[in-house]
């Protein structure tokens, strides 16, 4: 979703960007790295099975989810 979003909203256009464009760049880029990141907290091997893990990629996801609709919010808002 976050792909197909940027690629239709115009990261590519050749006018120059403004600070709003900036900010909806850096709030896609961050919640890609947190949506990245819920696998790698949920596959990460610790000493006993425990539901921290669990935790932190429920966080992580949502984490992740909000800043792509912040993002979002922010590019569809002038």
């Amino acid at each position: 979703m976050g792909m197909a979003f940027l690629g239709y909203w115009g990261i590519h256009e050749p006018a120059p960007w403004r600070g709003s464009d900036i900010i909806v760049v850096c709030l896609a880029f961050a919640s890609f790295a947190a949506l990245a990141s819920v696998v790698w907290f949920i596959t990460t091997p610790v000493s006993e099975e425990g539901a921290e893990r669990i935790v932190a990629a429920r966080r992580a996801f949502a984490l992740g989810v909000v800043l792509m609709w912040l993002s979002i919010v922010v590019a569809v808002i002038p």
